[in-house]
Parts: C-alpha cells; structure tokens; sequence
C-alpha cells in the first residue's frame, strides 16, 4: 500500500469522526461511534502537530513509498539539500540554506537501490540546469520590457534611430507639456506655492542600443 493510500484513510477517518461528533450530540452512548471519534480527534491533533513543526523550505519531492515517487527529482533534490544551495525567488531575493547532513542515509540508500535507474542523472541535471538558464533569460527579459514600458513606453519597431540608425531599438511614450509657474504676491513667494500648467502633449522617444533620448 502506498502512503497515498495510507494519507487517505487518516483524512477519511478524521472527516467521519467529525461527522460523527456533529450528529451525536452524545457519542459516548454509543461504543462505536465514540471510539470513531476519539480516534479522529487523536489524527487530528497528530496532522495538527506535524503541520505545525513542518520545516518552511523549498517543497521536496515525495519520498520512497509514495505514489508519485521519483528517485531522479529525489536525488537531485537530496545532493543538493546535503551541500546546501542558494534559492532566488520571484523577486529576486536569494535564500541560503545550510547543509543538512540528515539526508545523506537517505542519499546513498537511494544511489545503491536505484543505481540502474539513476544511470542518465548527470544529463538530466545538465539538461535541467540549461533550462532554468533559459527561463531566468526570458524572464529577465520580460522584467526589462515590462520596466522599459513604465519608463519609455512601447517598442516601436518602425522607428529608425536618427542618433545610431537602428530600428526597432527605440520606444516611445506619450508625456504632458507641463509648465510650472511660481504665484505672484507676497503670499505664493513666501510660501514657494506653484501652478502647474498642461499644455499639450509630446512624444518622448529613447534609443534602447545607444541610449539616447528626444523629443519629437
């Protein structure tokens, strides 16, 4: 039997032991019922302690015994979680997490049971780390079109630069002609007070390859 299977029955009897508790008003009447129902309470507070010691990491394949046991992701995942690694997250922050020995039983009990299975490693590993070399590429990528537009707005891909002559390096953004103007009187020059004033619009143009900007 799988530990799936095994998490399952504990849910089952937990969601029963709950229902039972909420249609018997008196379950110690019954054997049964409230023996179901202790039960229940005691997996309960068992899942409620293990949750609540549960180690806030970088979530790890499942171990030997699951269902969606896979000795690859769970090795790779255990050598490196022996020597320790570096994570970034989504904002760029990176996360140091130290060595932690306690795995290494698990390590080379797997690398002896599943040595044929784990023949291919080192190119999965090669493969996946290209991969996540490209991800980060793309994603860097998209961040800096996205910070382009807040900035300089949309690419063009018409536009030839006329300060290097390339196309399709340029952005460009509509801006507000805003002039500025201190108030007259003994009040707004005390004070510093200012009017602003639109007038109209321009197009702000700027050269990703030379990193020129103008006006048109």
């Amino acid at each position: 039997m799988y530990k799936d299977d095994i998490n399952k029955i504990v849910w089952g009897t937990i969601v029963l032991g709950l229902f039972l508790v909420f249609t018997h008003p008196d379950p110690g009447n019954s054997l049964p019922v409230s023996s179901i129902a202790l039960i229940s309470m005691i997996l309960m507070i068992v899942k409620g302690i293990m949750f609540a010691i549960a180690e806030n990491k970088e979530p790890s394949p499942l171990k030997e015994g699951w269902r969606e046991f896979n000795v690859v992701d769970r090795v790779i995942w255990l050598e490196k979680t022996t020597k320790g690694y570096v994570r970034e997250d989504l904002h760029g922050t990176n996360w140091r997490y130290k060595p932690e020995p306690k795995y290494q039983p698990e390590l080379d009990y797997l690398k002896i049971k599943y040595k044929e299975e784990l023949t291919n490693i080192d190119s999965v590993k090669t493969e996946r780390i290209k991969e996540a070399k490209n991800q980060k590429k793309v994603s860097a990528k998209i961040h800096k079109e996205r910070e382009f537009d807040m900035l300089y707005g949309k690419r063009n891909k018409h536009i030839v630069c006329p300060h290097c002559q390339s196309k399709g390096k340029v952005f460009k953004k509509k801006q507000d002609n805003i002039e500025e103007s201190r108030e007259k009187g003994i009040i707004g020059a005390t004070i510093g007070r200012k009017t602003i004033t639109k007038k109209g619009s321009y197009d702000q143009l700027y050269c990703d390859l030379c990193e020129t900007t103008w006006e048109a």
